[in-house]
């Protein structure tokens, strides 16, 4: 099993999950001190290696340490493309947001998994293995006033089923993790203090809608990492794995609000957005 992003969040939790399953993780941090936290208490199939989802240098780094594993007996049972960003821009309209800040989180939400699973598609089809791809809710149901996320994601949503409709005949599965409210260190840490762009004031509303989540996500049962990382073993665990798996806070009601028509979408959020945070 490989894993980028494991160094904190959802990647952490799925990383010791699937080690202590007895899954062989390699899983992808950024520095030794993540490194360390990820490897403390676990036991020897929890294997971190340091790559950048953002360098072809250490994604085929990591691609050809996973292939001695698989010189040894080893076989690619699944891999996990999870590291992802928001954009901390101060502000976060469409019409503000810097074109730097979307750069940044499309080049690591998007291009990175792009980057990270095209490198393990060899031995995913040599092992008939399950791709699995941590998107979000926000893909289908907008949020305004994300500063591209939700963008990234849904660029990386269409990739992935281009993907699964591609490699199905290979054996190869894709399934999509699609969550709602998860209290990670992506949602939680403290943001750049905002400038809200004065042409768009409802902006605050949805700042402070998300601040509130994220603080009683802290103690939520169903926003914890450890929910999804519950995801990805399921999906693992199947024979013929759901196209997507919903999780984290509000998911279904997420789900539900996404699958109605445009034009009723943009009344519903128009009307949250009119009465200012709960």
């Amino acid at each position: 099993m490989v894993i980028s992003g494991a160094g904190s969040g959802i990647g952490f939790a799925t990383a010791r999950y699937l080690a202590g399953l007895g899954y062989t993780v390699v899983a992808g941090v950024r520095s030794d001190d993540q490194a360390g936290r990820l490897r403390e208490g676990a036991g020897p199939h929890l294997l971190p290696y340091r790559f950048d989802v953002t360098s072809d240098d250490d994604v085929t780094s990591v691609v050809s340490f996973v292939d001695s594993l698989r010189t040894e007996g080893k076989v690619v049972r699944g891999v996990f493309s999870n590291a992802g960003v928001d954009s901390s821009a101060p502000d976060m309209s469409a019409e503000g947001c810097p074109v730097s800040a979307l750069e940044r989180v499309m080049q690591i939400n998007y291009l990175g998994a792009v980057r990270f699973i095209q490198g393990f598609l060899p031995a995913a089809r040599a092992d008939r293995s399950t791709i699995v791809v941590n998107s979000a809710l926000m893909a289908r149901l907008v949020v305004p006033f994300n500063g591209g996320y939700a963008p990234s994601k849904a660029a990386l949503e269409s990739w992935a089923i281009a993907l699964r409709r591609e490699i199905a005949p290979h054996g190869v599965h894709v399934a999509l993790i699609e969550l709602g409210g998860i209290a990670t260190p992506l949602t939680t840490r403290p943001t750049e203090e905002a400038a809200p762009n004065p042409l768009y004031p409802q902006q605050a509303v949805v700042t402070a809608e998300f601040a509130k989540m994220a603080r009683d996500g802290a103690a939520n049962p169903r926003m914890q990492p450890e929910r999804a990382a519950e995801l990805v073993a399921k999906a693992l665990a199947a024979d013929s794995p759901r196209i997507r798996y919903l999780g984290g806070g509000g998911a279904h009601v997420i789900a539900t609000l996404a699958a109605l028509p445009q034009r009723l979408q943009d009344r519903v959020v128009g009307r949250m957005l009119s009465r200012g945070p709960r």
